[in-house]
């Protein structure tokens, strides 16, 4: 959760707050899979180098929609990592752009229409200087716990590092 590893580091000179955004950084380009190049929900470090975590299915999907959020929640320094994300989900754009994906084949796999989901990718649009479409993120109407909260979420990290995006002026 890189913005809150931020604030830590501002509130506390002893919490290793920038090592660990470093680190945590790293992971997100080192734990890039298959053709889509996307981390999977659940990644395993006994190995040299990560890998799908061997008990789990090899997908992004509901777990690994955290990262790309709390990336661009960040910092728009990372236009490399948020535009893979990007790049996929117009790829799978059937799908209203937001699937799980699995990661060998980068097949999708169940859509994931949930307007939260939606808000995640309209975030990460923002974030690398698109335009987005303002009602679908601005009109906030709870759904399901998980998504709702990604939404809410997604709608604060507009509203404080991407303010122009909510009035359509970027």
């Amino acid at each position: 959760v890189f913005p809150a590893l931020e604030e830590l580091a501002h509130a506390s000179r002893a919490f290793p707050g920038r090592a660990l955004v470093k680190t945590g950084l790293s992971l997100v380009r080192d734990a890039r899979f298959g053709p889509a190049q996307l981390p999977a929900d659940w990644i395993g470090l006994s190995a040299s180098s990560p890998k799908p975590a061997q008990k789990f299915t090899p997908q992004f999907g509901y777990e690994s929609i955290r990262i790309p959020l709390y990336l661009a929640w960040y910092s728009t320094d990372h236009p490399d990592l948020l535009e893979t994300f990007s790049r996929q989900w117009k790829r799978s754009a059937g799908t209203k752009g937001l699937a799980v994906i699995e990661l060998t084949t980068a097949t999708a796999t169940a859509a994931m229409p949930d307007p939260g989901y939606r808000a995640v990718a309209n975030l990460v649009e923002c974030s690398l200087g698109r335009p987005v479409n303002i009602e679908e993120v601005s009109n906030f109407s709870p759904t399901d716990y998980y998504p709702s909260t990604l939404h809410v979420l997604s709608l604060m990290a507009i509203a404080e590092r991407y303010p122009t995006c909510l009035t359509g002026s970027l």
